[in-house]
């Protein structure tokens, strides 16, 4: 992904903007080679978000 804005609906509380990979049983079905660049990646400035990670 590259120069993409990436936020929630309005009023919208979320955990999970991106989730790559959760349920996975074995390694090698594990999501690779994957590249997040120049992306805006934040929550709703009125509801609120305390954190990002990836």
């Amino acid at each position: 992904m590259i120069g993409i804005e990436v936020r929630p609906a309005p009023g919208v509380y979320t955990f999970d903007l991106i989730r790559i990979g959760t349920f996975e049983a074995q390694i090698s079905q594990l999501p690779h080679d994957i590249e997040i660049d120049r992306c805006y990646i934040h929550g709703d400035s009125i509801v609120g978000a305390s954190e990002g990670s990836l």
